[in-house]
Formats: structure tokens, C-alpha cells, sequence
């Protein structure tokens, strides 16, 4: 949402990030893609970097265009971001088991489990009690 990007870069720097999930497409969860856009596709240093994986629901990357509302083509998004639908699913991202299931919320909405080395990272966003949360 509006601010993680600014709190992000107090751990991370901007081009050292694996992959990014957002859980569903209300703004106050994605909006400030739409900045980490400008910083990835006008990189200071000329080069494009490599698609970064940007795991979302379905719609994802034509959302963050129209909430950009002026990128310079309608695919420039995808040339910056490697964007990969959700769904309920179990699979693998690099060194980190991936479990997604849909919650309940008014709009498509996920959860996500990630394990490795014995240790479990949960995060479920928006949501209403249901028996994926569990």
C-alpha cells in the first residue's frame, strides 16, 4: 500500500528483491507498484533490470497499468514485472516452499505459506474467518 515502498528500502535495496506477492487488488495493498514501476523502468543507471516475479490475482498487471495511468505503452508493466496469476496452489520459489489458497474478502483474495529451513512465514492480508485461513 501507499509507504511500503519508502519502508521497504530501510531493508532492502530497490533492485534486491526475488519476487513480490500482493494478496489482492484493493490499492491500499498494491499502490506503491506503481512507483516501484518508475524506479525499475527508468533505472538511474540506463539498464533495464530482469523481470522481476510479481505473484498477484487474476488482473494484476492491467490494474497496475490503469492505476499508473501513463505508462509509456500497454505493456511496459510486464517489461519490468513477470507477472504470475494466483490461485489456490502448492509450489516452489526458489529455496522456499509455497502454499496460496483463496480467503474470503469481497474481491479475489489470497493468503500465503512459505516455508524453509524449518521455518513458516503466514501472511493472509484481508480477510473474514474461512476454513483456507486455517
Amino acid at each position: 500500500g501507499n509507504g511500503a515502498l519508502g519502508e521497504l528500502q530501510r531493508h532492502v535495496g530497490l533492485y534486491d528483491l526475488d519476487a513480490i506477492f500482493l494478496s489482492h487488488l484493493h490499492a491500499d495493498h498494491y499502490i506503491d507498484m506503481c512507483a516501484y514501476f518508475v524506479v525499475r523502468y527508468y533505472r538511474h543507471d540506463g539498464a533495464r533490470p530482469v523481470p522481476l516475479p510479481v505473484y498477484g490475482p487474476e488482473g494484476t498487471e492491467q490494474r497496475l497499468t490503469a492505476a499508473h495511468g501513463d505508462t509509456p505503452s500497454d505493456r511496459a508493466m510486464s517489461e519490468v514485472f513477470d507477472f504470475h496469476t494466483l490461485k489456490s496452489d502448492a509450489f516452489e520459489i526458489g529455496p522456499f516452499s509455497v502454499v496460496t489458497e483463496k480467503l474470503r474478502h469481497p474481491v479475489d483474495t489470497f493468503g500465503i505459506r512459505i516455508e524453509h529451513g524449518g521455518s513458516t512465514l503466514a501472511y493472509s492480508g484481508d480477510t473474514g474467518a474461512c476454513d483456507a485461513l486455517e
